[in-house]
């Protein structure tokens, strides 16, 4: 008669190992929330609900209540318009640079001469997401004059795509469709300067999908388009979501985005400081709204090989 061996008094199973090993690597976040994120929040729901005066290197509080709010949404002229212009770049944005990133991580991916050399080659992207790009052009105002030179029919106006616009009203395409199109490829550089972390992981998860998968569904007669839309999409489906939540976040976060520009100028040229308080509030809140709504969107395509 077999016998089960009972668990020793002490013993840990496997599973509680990796939840342990998980919390401590998130650790100094949660320490990091609990010391920093929460405290500067509360500060800032204090700042949104009175009006800072500022003097002598001091500032003092005055309560007015929920004005700072009324006034962002019923009396300023920009804060509707810039939220509402954010939103739609965000919704051209993030199939352009997921689609973008999954394409050049698939084509790394492949065994060719010359794989390191393109693969470094592509870590420019990193490079431009560091906001180090961002610091020179701020400094050189590189890409107002290219933006002048454009307006003004000079060198670089061979990336005006009317042309390539009207192709495509031509083939009877939908106008939406139109706009995102046209707008992937006049804002290619952003696109790029996008995209570099998302390929990066796209990359990683590429590696990770099982070869006996891709063998097994050879051997059945698939092609490589059902190799793709069958295996790799959903085995990669994890780090979609994934990237698409950092890509919202990037988006909505870039410090030189019309948005951030128009709140800071607010604050440090007018010293509307409750005010601009207030609009980056709304303008957070916002941003969790959409990344709940689309993690749980994008979260209904989420198949987890367990």
């Amino acid at each position: 008669m077999m016998q089960h061996k009972v668990p020793k008094k002490g013993n840990i199973s496997l599973e509680k190992k990796k939840a342990f090993a998980g919390y401590f690597f998130i650790f100094p976040l949660i320490i990091g929330v609990i010391l920093i994120f929460i405290p500067n929040m509360i500060q800032t729901l204090i700042f949104t609900v009175n009006d800072i005066v500022i003097d002598k290197g001091q500032y003092s509080l005055k309560y007015i209540g929920f004005n700072n709010f009324v006034t962002s949404l019923t009396v300023d002229p920009q804060f509707i318009r810039l939220l509402a212009e954010s939103v739609r770049q965000l919704v051209t944005d993030i199939p352009v640079i997921l689609i973008f990133s999954l394409f050049i991580a698939t084509i790394l991916n492949q065994k060719f001469r010359g794989r390191l050399l393109a693969r470094s080659i592509f870590f420019v992207p990193v490079i431009l997401a560091t906001g180090i790009i961002a610091k020179v052009e701020s400094l050189t105002n590189i890409m107002n004059i290219v933006e002048v030179g454009r307006q003004t029919g000079g060198v670089v106006s061979n990336t005006n795509f009317a042309g390539f616009e009207q192709l495509l009203s031509s083939l009877n395409f939908n106008t939406g469709l139109i706009n995102i199109v046209v707008g992937a490829a006049d804002g290619i550089y952003r696109v790029v300067q996008s995209s570099g972390i998302q390929i990066f992981i796209f990359m990683a998860a590429l590696q990770e999908v099982p070869l006996s998968l891709y063998e097994a569904a050879n051997v059945e007669g698939c092609s490589k388009w059902e190799l793709f839309w069958k295996i790799t999409l959903p085995v990669i489906s994890p780090q979609i979501l994934v990237c698409g939540v950092y890509t919202i976040v990037d988006t909505f976060s870039k410090p030189n985005s019309p948005m951030f520009e128009y709140i800071n100028r607010l604050a440090f040229a007018q010293n509307q400081y409750g005010l601009a308080t207030a609009m980056y509030m709304m303008y957070f809140l916002c941003i969790a709204v959409i990344i709940a709504v689309a993690g749980f969107a994008m979260s209904k395509f989420v198949f987890y090989n367990e």
